[in-house]
């Protein structure tokens, strides 16, 4: 079927035949998975140079490489490859040993099959979720690529009361960041609708238009359908034949709202039918520039000295909070501290399906991992254990989010965290002061 995960490919490393023969034949073949078999060490690592395997189940002892030779090499040459070493009784401690050498598990011949299975299916799990890890992070430098520019905006924004200039900085950098062909603010003046900025497609800048109320109003149903409902609104004509002149393939139209006043609307266009879709991170840039929008213009309408409090204020009440926790710590500890952050007015993120793994488990924590800005990490042993709750805390770790371990039991601490300032669960009262400084911009 179309949605059934592609076959893992396993190389099995052996010199001796029975034991490859029963792997193949009793292990790999009966649970779906496609193998690549190596006679000796030194074709064992040439293979996994060749064919890079999903996962590598090799033998200690072996002619012309050993075990220990062949992960020498794929660590020297950089071959992020899990493997399981394989070897007999009485080599436990030496099997342990290589683990520096990036082995992920050990087993002791004489295989059992279910025991087989069970190790091989543990490792290839957190290989998926690496690599999951792998591809947001990429995403995530592009994201924070954006960011940058957003701040940069955003410090323009504070201390400039010129909307013509903002609208102009808005529209730029909104059909840049989403390579959209053609762009549009409309604002809301006496009741009307009226387009104030506008990029059309081929032109590299916008334009300003001062449209008046008593103008014809520009006629975009998107926009006044965004405007009168509210909320984010997306139009996809891709595929339609034959397409009209001038007909665009994808919009997007975001509204601009400062608390219940409707300010305005965003609008955006693709025309191409080979232009990448709207995603949801693009909608996220939108939303952020809506929001500078609104604070420009309504910034406009204050006294000077009000502008640096209120940018202050609501970069400070967007900020949210990701809580990362084993589920089954949510009595005992995660409870306490969530209502605890909600009666102080934080904005929280809390998987509170309590979901673990799956496509609807990544869809949804990648989602709130990119959208909030602090992570809160419950330790228990039991979360620093699960997979889950590692691929959520290295995400911030590796985005350089700021990231707060709440000590609710003793554990050992992994090495990329010992260096981060913890704070006990019985001293909550510190974890708030720790979350208001950094949200105010202080390192207390």
């Amino acid at each position: 079927m179309a949605n059934e995960r592609p076959k893992e490919r396993i190389l099995v490393v052996d010199d001796s035949t029975q034991i490859v023969d029963f792997i193949v034949d009793e292990v790999l073949k009966p649970n779906g998975f496609d193998t690549l078999i190596a006679r000796d060490g030194l074709e064992g690592f040439r293979m996994a140079h060749q064919h890079q395997p999903d996962l590598i189940l090799l033998d200690y002892e072996m002619p012309k490489l050993t075990g220990v030779e062949v992960l020498e090499r794929l660590q020297q040459y950089d071959f992020d490859i899990p493997v399981i070493l394989m070897t007999g009784h009485g080599s436990e401690v030496i099997a342990i040993e290589v683990f520096r050498l990036g082995v992920k598990d050990y087993l002791i011949k004489p295989f059992h099959v279910e025991e087989m299975v069970e190790r091989i299916n543990t490792a290839l799990r957190e290989a998926r979720l690496l690599k999951e890890l792998e591809k947001l992070n990429s995403r995530l430098l592009i994201a924070n690529r954006h960011l940058k520019m957003l701040v940069q905006f955003g410090e323009k924004v504070s201390g400039n009361a010129d909307i013509d200039a903002v609208l102009l900085w808005v529209l730029n950098m909104a059909t840049n960041l989403t390579n959209s062909e053609e762009g549009s603010i409309h604002i809301m003046d006496e009741g009307e609708l009226v387009c104030r900025a506008f990029k059309p497609p081929r032109s590299d800048e916008a334009q300003l238009l001062n449209q008046k109320p008593s103008d014809k109003p520009l006629s975009d149903p998107l926009a006044i359908q965004a405007v009168s409902e509210q909320k984010v609104k997306h139009a996809n004509r891709r595929g339609r034949k034959p397409a009209k002149a001038g007909s665009f393939v994808d919009a997007v139209a975001m509204p601009i709202t400062y608390g219940d006043e409707h300010i305005g609307v965003i609008v955006l266009k693709h025309y191409a039918q080979n232009s990448r879709k709207y995603t949801r991170q693009d909608t996220a840039v939108i939303k952020t520039l809506a929001n500078y929008t609104a604070m420009a213009i309504d910034s406009a309408r204050r006294p000077t000295n009000d502008i640096d409090e209120l940018a202050d204020e609501i970069s400070y009440n967007q900020k949210r909070i990701f809580i990362s926790y084993a589920r089954t710590d949510w009595d005992p500890y995660v409870d306490t501290i969530v209502n605890r952050l909600s009666s102080e007015g934080f904005h929280i993120w809390i998987d509170q399906e309590g979901l673990e793994g799956g496509q609807d488990w990544l869809d949804k924590i990648n989602e709130a991992l990119q959208s909030c800005d602090y992570m809160i990490l419950c330790v228990t042993p039991r979360a620093l254990s699960s997979l889950y709750v590692k691929f959520e805390y290295r995400y911030f770790f590796h985005a350089n989010k700021p990231l707060i371990p709440v000590i609710c039991e003793p554990t050992q601490m992994p090495a990329e965290l010992i260096s981060i300032h913890m704070i006990q669960y019985t001293e909550l009262d510190t974890l708030i002061l720790r979350l208001r400084g950094l949200m105010r911009g202080s390192n207390t």
